[in-house]
């Protein structure tokens, strides 16, 4: 793979690719010369690791999707929200995907454009970087990809929080929710939806989540209500600063690659912390339920964090965004200051806003962005409801006229302000569940054996 500079050529020439039956056509024979040339045993060396790259990507996405799915097909009951989530999951595989296909369909064109071959395109592309390149510049681009990054921060909050690693077995617990909860009874561990999260899409991973989860909360205990640690809250401060330095990093520079690497490691390193790397997980087998605990704030603050700091980018984007000069290519580029010295005069508020509007369809790579935000809003509205409904013992009313709230205010605030807010707002009822040795809110304890079917 190679550095930024190759990304930001490849993210930019793929407007000029071929398209149609002249470019299937030198796709085609591309496809055809590369299989000749592994026939013949001339395939190049330095195409090896390259390709090995791209094999090895396709086919532990493959792998996790798998198991993710497997644990939702397995299931021995079935409840509308559960129906709902496995309808999304696969809804946001086949849009977001289609999407992500098409753009690297359109990166490989814009090779063969130039008289390249495949096997050059093999060596030299770094999908991760040019696609980030791709929805990073120009900042309309920015503006949408920004939330879906802010949005998985609470992702991997709730991962971290709810997790399969989190829940015990109260031995002699017997059947709950058409489930037998013994020790051989397994679930995917937290890390791998991360990691599906990454390579597939976050709209494909959060539903299979909160599906898993649903089936855990009846039958299971959690151990002990979480609280942000020190180190964890450290991670996703990082996370964020990560995230607000993205845009100002030249897309030519090292810098711009290794920080999205980084970020990544951010989202990831403090899920194998706790949930260890097996990729299944039993929940532990306890003789009787853990003691009392007293309600306390749980996650709440760092969920408010992440909110507020959700909303300040959200809208310091915004203001920048419509106030803006015309986009510009990403800094660093060849076409940077040419672009510069032919814009005269600055478009109004009402053309940047336009502008704003039309980006998240301005590209394949921008629109694969768009339907995972979509679908993870679409599916956080799903849980939202779930929660309200069978979560809280007292003001039921008033959690769903919240949800509703907050749902409406989604399109404005983003999802990645809404669902940490919600969040935020469920640790109260959630933490004094816990407490009473329930299972932590949708579906926990507090309203008995009849949650356990839900």
């Amino acid at each position: 793979m190679t550095t930024t500079a190759t990304a930001t050529a490849t993210a930019s020439a793929a407007a000029a690719a071929p398209t149609g039956a002249a470019g299937g056509a030198d796709l085609s024979a591309a496809v055809a010369a590369l299989a000749g040339s592994i026939a013949e045993g001339s395939f190049p060396t330095a195409a090896v690791l390259p390709a090995l790259s791209i094999v090895l990507y396709f086919a532990g996405f493959l792998f996790v999707l798998a198991l993710c799915f497997a644990r939702a097909l397995l299931s021995a009951t079935s409840s509308f929200s559960r129906i709902l989530f496995s309808a999304l999951a696969v809804a946001s595989l086949g849009v977001t995907w289609s999407a992500i296909l098409a753009w690297m369909r359109s990166d490989i064109d814009s090779y063969l454009a130039t008289d390249r071959t495949l096997t050059d395109w093999i060596i030299h592309s770094d999908l991760f970087d040019a696609a980030y390149v791709a929805v990073t510049w120009p900042r309309q681009n920015w503006f949408w990809s920004s939330q879906l990054l802010c949005f998985t921060a609470t992702f991997i909050a709730l991962v971290w929080a709810e997790g399969p690693h989190r829940y015990a077995l109260v031995e002699g617990g017997g059947k709950a929710g058409g489930l037998r909860p013994t020790k051989r009874f397994w679930f995917v561990n937290s890390w791998v939806f991360v990691v599906l999260g990454f390579v597939g899409a976050i709209s494909v991973a959060l539903p299979l989540f909160l599906l898993q989860r649903s089936l855990l909360t009846g039958p299971y205990t959690i151990i002990r209500a979480p609280r942000s640690t020190f180190l964890f809250t450290l991670f996703t401060v990082l996370s964020f600063l990560s995230i607000f330095v993205t845009p100002f990093l030249p897309a030519t520079s090292p810098l711009f690659g290794i920080n999205l690497k980084l970020l990544h490691l951010l989202f990831l390193v403090p899920i194998l912390f706790v949930s260890g790397v097996s990729l299944t997980k039993q929940p532990k087998l306890i003789p009787h339920k853990p003691p009392q605990l007293e309600p306390g704030v749980g996650m709440a603050p760092l969920y408010a964090f992440i909110a507020g700091a959700s909303l300040i980018s959200h809208f310091s984007l915004f203001l920048s965004t419509v106030s803006a000069p015309p986009p510009s290519p990403p800094p660093g580029s060849s076409s940077s200051s040419s672009s510069s010295s032919s814009s005269s005069s600055s478009p109004s508020e009402l053309d940047a806003l336009l502008a704003l509007l039309a980006a998240p369809f301005s590209s394949s790579c921008q629109l694969s962005i768009t339907s995972d935000l979509v679908f993870s809003t679409l599916a956080i509205t799903v849980f939202m409801f779930r929660e309200a409904v069978v979560g809280p013992n007292a003001g039921r009313v008033i959690a769903v006229v919240a949800v509703c709230c907050l749902v409406a205010l989604a399109p404005v605030l983003s999802a990645s302000v809404v669902f940490p807010a919600f969040l935020a707002y469920r640790e109260g009822w959630r933490v004094a569940s816990v407490a009473r040795g329930g299972g932590g809110g949708g579906g926990g304890g507090s309203r008995g054996e009849k949650l356990k079917v839900q």
